[in-house]
């Protein structure tokens, strides 16, 4: 198989700045980022020293993970964003799909098999697996640590490096692939509750007060230990390096997500659509902070913010259709804080009621 050479190394900061032209930057996620930019640089570092031969995979540090994060939070947007930034071949994989050999859906095999079909030079530099929904695969409370139906077994292979057979027989090298797990873990989340409450002594007895944790503040408490005994198999636990945390959005962020002008953000997205009515689109201040409200109530994450300007700006843009003399529309609240869409014709810019006519 042809050997194919890494031909840059980037550090935290580099894979940083170059992701950053093309992701929406949360507060938030800060500590994600520039964990996982860390732990990619390590693992091109890595790599880097097999191809010269320096190391063997075994005198070189394990940089597997698993990322913790609720649905929505931006895991798998910072993921691609950052391993793009490194020019390394990456895939991601759905482990609801996953089941053990012999049974109905995919093994890990057929998995690595396919991606080898697909390109044969991916295992040859520097690549990374992600396995998302990877707690949808832990053992279950009365399952059988040993039993042979759970898939959790057939990744322990893919920890270990080296060489590995594809179901066509043919051989793999895995030295060069960083392993990701990752899950949102939410059966977890009345434990943590539960364990970090705050308590006080009144007496013989024990009384538990108010929780002065946020469920960001638990997520990021999550370790291996809590990931076996939620139903990791410990062997996959002791070959897991590190656990990266995501908390929940704040409302900063979503006022961020919702003003951005990003190429991929919701307001831009909905600009393109208005630019194609031969409109502008502007979102006032107070509208933002209504949809960042909304999205903090609702709470499942950044797709949030284009549920809410998809509910309110598909309005605008059928109303468009029949009215095609107004060039802007703004999406902005009334007095009684409830969303008002007003739209402009000609060179007139001040919010007004609409439909405007200069």
């Amino acid at each position: 198989m042809k050997k194919v050479k890494i031909t840059n190394y980037y550090t935290q900061t580099e894979i940083l700045e170059r992701a950053s032209a093309n992701m929406v930057l949360l507060e938030s996620q800060k500590e994600f980022r520039e964990k996982l930019a860390a732990l990619l640089s390590i693992h091109l570092g890595k790599v880097m020293m097999l191809d010269s031969g320096e190391c063997t995979y075994n005198q070189l540090p394990s940089t597997s993970c698993f990322i913790v994060s609720p649905t929505g939070t931006g895991k798998s947007y910072i993921l691609k964003a950052l391993c793009a930034a490194t020019d390394m071949n990456y895939y991601f994989c759905d482990c609801t799909q996953i089941t053990t050999a012999g049974y109905k859906g995919t093994n890990t095999q057929e998995l690595i098999t396919k991606i080898y079909k697909d390109d044969n030079d991916f295992f040859s530099t520097a690549n990374v697996l992600v396995f998302d929904e990877f707690d949808k695969i832990f053992l279950k409370k009365n399952d059988d640590y040993h039993n042979a139906t759970n898939p959790q077994s057939d990744f322990l292979k893919l920890f270990e490096g080296g060489e590995y057979t594809t179901t066509d027989h043919r051989t793999i090298n895995l030295d060069r692939t960083l392993i990701i797990l990752a899950g949102a873990c939410s059966e977890l989340m009345p434990i943590l509750r539960e364990r970090y409450a705050p308590k006080v002594s009144l007496g013989f007895n024990t009384v538990t007060t108010s929780d002065e944790h946020t469920d960001s503040d638990l997520i990021k408490m999550v370790d291996i230990n809590d990931l076996v005994t939620y139903g990791m198999l410990r062997e996959i636990g002791s070959r897991v390096n590190s656990v990266l945390h995501i908390g929940y959005l704040s409302k900063n962020d979503y006022k961020t997500l919702t003003a951005s002008d990003s190429a991929t953000s919701a307001k831009s997205c909905y600009s393109n659509l208005m630019k194609a009515r031969g409109c502008t689109l502007s979102i006032t201040e107070k509208a933002t902070d209504k949809i960042s409200d909304i999205a903090v109530e609702r709470n499942v994450g950044a797709r949030t913010v284009n549920a809410v300007l998809s509910e309110q700006l598909s309005i605008a843009y059928c109303y468009l259709d029949d009215n095609k003399e107004y060039n802007k529309v703004i999406l902005d609240t009334n007095e009684n804080n409830e969303f008002s869409i007003r739209y402009c014709k000609g060179k007139r810019t001040e919010p007004v009621e609409s439909p405007v006519q200069d």
